[in-house]
């Protein structure tokens, strides 16, 4: 008995397998289910990934921001290392 229970479950699901497969029911299941699982997954995420963006932008932004400091700092310091040279 449990062979036959076997066989039968195999078959039904090789059938369901090509049954899904064939191009009208993919286009139902794409439109139907994995559209709107896709759109509320991203309606959900979305702000998240927003922030992130913005917190990208941010660090960037700081990080040329104190390259910027640090080579004027430099050059300041250069020049007034040359000044006291020269006025010693």
């Amino acid at each position: 008995m449990s062979e036959k229970l076997k066989t039968i479950c195999s078959d039904l699901i090789n059938k369901c397998i090509n049954e899904i497969k064939d191009e009208n029911n993919m286009d139902k299941i794409k439109k139907d289910v994995l559209d709107p699982c896709v759109q509320y997954i991203l309606k959900k995420i979305y702000p998240y990934i927003l922030i992130t963006c913005i917190i990208f932008v941010l660090i960037f932004l700081m990080t040329i921001t104190i390259l910027i400091i640090l080579i004027f700092n430099k050059k300041i310091n250069s020049i007034k290392n040359n000044a006291t040279i020269i006025n010693n």
